[in-house]
């Protein structure tokens, strides 16, 4: 599992982006370590802001290296632990008025899908960032340890990590926009 079905995809997103994605083929992870340190290093640490992070990663390597990646939203298992279960889809801020500040709450987990990888800017940031007695804390402990900063990993590889992601939504253009846009706002007016 982690994968999300072309069926589920193209639910989402134009066929357009839907296509790309499903025939990409990333040579090497180099660009997504790369561009993932860019914005860990310029991004404030924060628990819970996998939209967010996933947003910025996404228009990132779409705007600069023409990479579809896709951000997938839904469950989370560390280990046979239910950790985020997605009960909503983000809210679509294409009818919203330009510069209206939105709050909402993802109550699921959001990350990258790319060319056979699955990304996650968060995961690590919010396991350390919680009470270590949490159950995400201590999986991540026990078998990462600390200081860790990106997950990349290949999906033949996602089992043996011990992380199960269940997608259960995929991002249009104008949530990605609009949550990188988000970001930006907060990081500049102090807020992160």
């Amino acid at each position: 599992m982690g994968k999300p079905s072309q069926a589920l995809v193209k639910q989402f997103i134009d066929d357009s982006l839907a296509d790309q994605w499903a025939s990409f083929v990333l040579p090497d992870t180099t660009i997504l370590a790369e561009t993932g340190q860019f914005i860990m290093a310029n991004v404030p640490p924060q628990r819970g802001h996998c939209a967010m992070l996933s947003s910025a990663w996404a228009m990132m390597l779409r705007e600069n290296f023409d990479i579809p990646a896709l951000v997938v939203c839904g469950d989370l298992y560390a280990g046979q632990q239910l950790i985020f279960k997605s009960k909503n889809n983000i809210p679509d801020f294409s009818a919203k008025a330009p510069n209206q500040v939105v709050s909402f709450e993802v109550d699921g987990h959001c990350w990258l899908d790319i060319g056979g990888y699955i990304c996650d800017l968060s995961i690590f940031r919010t396991a350390y960032a919680i009470d270590q007695e949490h159950a995400l804390a201590k999986f991540v402990n026990q078998r990462f340890g600390a200081g860790r900063g990106i997950f990349i990993c290949p999906y033949e590889l996602l089992g043996s990590s011990g992380f199960k992601y269940v997608p259960k939504s995929v991002l249009k253009d104008s949530q990605v926009e609009a949550l990188w846009q988000g970001l930006g706002y907060q990081i500049r007016s102090g807020q992160l």
